[in-house]
């Protein structure tokens, strides 16, 4: 994480802010309770999250269709601080990987997958990369 922190310095964010605006980045309208379980948070913390973001006017909120769920966006700064966090978290994935050689990254990734693969079922956040597909869970 202070490697992500020393990267990003100077955008004033943490890394699970970081998270929740790459994650509405790339699933606009997203409604809260999926974003918090998809950053692996409860529904408080996230909206915790939001809230700050909100205020500092990187998201906006909006009604989704059924009038129950509040639905993410990101604002015209929220967009502008996504594409200022591509870089600098791209550059700490790669310091943290520069210590193992090409081969070892590749196991290290393969076996992570495997293990995540193996207990996705049993995780307090599964692997979902569709936010439609919490709404299964519930």
């Amino acid at each position: 994480m202070s490697v992500f922190l020393e990267e990003t310095a100077g955008l004033n964010v943490t890394p699970t802010q970081a998270g929740l605006i790459h994650l509405i980045d790339n699933f606009p309208q997203i409604d809260q309770a999926s974003a918090a379980f998809m950053l692996g948070v409860d529904r408080s913390t996230g909206a915790m999250v939001i809230r700050s973001l909100e205020k500092a006017g990187y998201v906006v909120r909006t009604v989704g269709t059924d009038r129950r769920r509040r639905c993410l966006e990101l604002s015209e700064a929220g967009k502008v601080l996504a594409t200022a966090l591509r870089k600098p978290a791209a550059q700490a994935g790669t310091r943290l990987m520069e210590p193992l050689t090409k081969n070892e990254q590749a196991q290290l990734l393969r076996l992570l997958r495997k293990l995540t693969g193996a207990f996705n079922e049993s995780a307090r956040v599964s692997a979902i990369t569709d936010p439609s597909d919490v709404e299964k869970l519930f």
